[in-house]
């Protein structure tokens, strides 16, 4: 079967959500994505002309666009087996990591960087662009700040004073779990909110609605983000090890950059000073006048 496009974004979750803006471009087009089965959950069930896809039957259609976003050895072997017209995005040959000139602005800055890991860090580093701004660029277009589209069941619907607070981070990025959570927590319920500290839920679709029912969100870089940034909620996000410029705030986001960010950029050891370097007091200050923005009669 002739399709127009195939989208291969497996992990992590919070990249596959800002994936999902890529639809607005292929609104009216047959659209697979091949991504991991949890993963799913977190994009539109009920979007025109979206299936979701394993490779086994990837294989039986013809794409006019594959889109390859993943570098993972799976992806790697199936690409050369799909029958496509046009590839933008990563792939392999003879054991070699390569990528096509419409990304290359993003792979540049990434693992398999053809200018090697320290000028990818250099250049992720310089960086101001966000990520959709090279997604849509690489096909054709300006990015316009299209929202991310998840799971049309998840709705904000706000408990007044609920603060969603998201303490955890993949083992991948210790650097990126801010170090004051507890204070932060105690100072909050003394001023009359109700921290809502997220814990792990059995799917991912129950542990959205939880973010959904926040009026509010406190987190690092982290699916949590990327969820409250779906659906408008205003938050505060600590960027400790990676880039706050490739994260598209969308008017609701206020990011706290620790002072100390180059020093673990993108570095996966855990470094206390770096955390150290945002005192309580500063996000304290920084909520208040964050939340007043949006809640000016509380």
């Amino acid at each position: 079967m002739k399709k127009d496009l195939l989208i291969i974004k497996l992990g992590a979750a919070g990249d596959v959500v800002r994936t999902s803006v890529v639809l607005h471009l292929f609104k009216f087009k047959k659209v697979d994505w091949l991504t991991l089965p949890p993963h799913q959950q977190l994009l539109p069930q009920q979007y025109p002309y979206l299936s979701f896809v394993t490779p086994e039957q990837a294989l039986k259609n013809h794409y006019r666009l594959v889109l390859s976003l993943d570098e993972e050895e799976t992806i790697m072997e199936l690409l050369p087996q799909l029958a496509k017209d046009q590839l933008i995005g990563v792939f392999k040959e003879n054991g070699r990591y390569y990528y096509t000139e419409e990304l290359a602005p993003w792979f540049d800055m990434s693992l398999v960087s053809r200018y090697g890991r320290q000028r990818a860090d250099e250049l992720k580093w310089k960086n101001r662009r966000s990520y959709q701004s090279f997604l849509f660029e690489a096909l054709g277009y300006k990015f316009q700040k299209e929202p991310y589209l998840i799971n049309e069941q998840v709705r904000w619907k706000p408990i007044p004073k609920r603060i969603g607070i998201e303490t955890r981070a993949g083992e991948r990025w210790p650097t990126k779990r801010w170090n004051q959570f507890p204070q932060l927590i105690q100072y909050l319920q003394q001023q009359g909110f109700e921290p809502f500290v997220f814990q792990q839920r059995p799917t991912l679709l129950q542990y959205l609605q939880d973010i959904a029912s926040c009026e509010f969100l406190i987190t690092g870089d982290s699916l949590c983000m990327h969820i409250g940034l779906a659906l408008k909620i205003p938050m505060l996000t600590f960027f400790t090890c990676t880039s706050p410029w490739e994260i598209e705030d969308y008017g609701v986001m206020k990011k706290i950059v620790s002072p100390l960010l180059e020093k673990a950029f993108y570095k996966t050891t855990y470094m206390k000073e770096v955390l150290d370097a945002i005192p309580l007091s500063h996000v304290i200050e920084q909520f208040h006048e964050h939340y007043k923005k949006f809640y000016p009669e509380s």
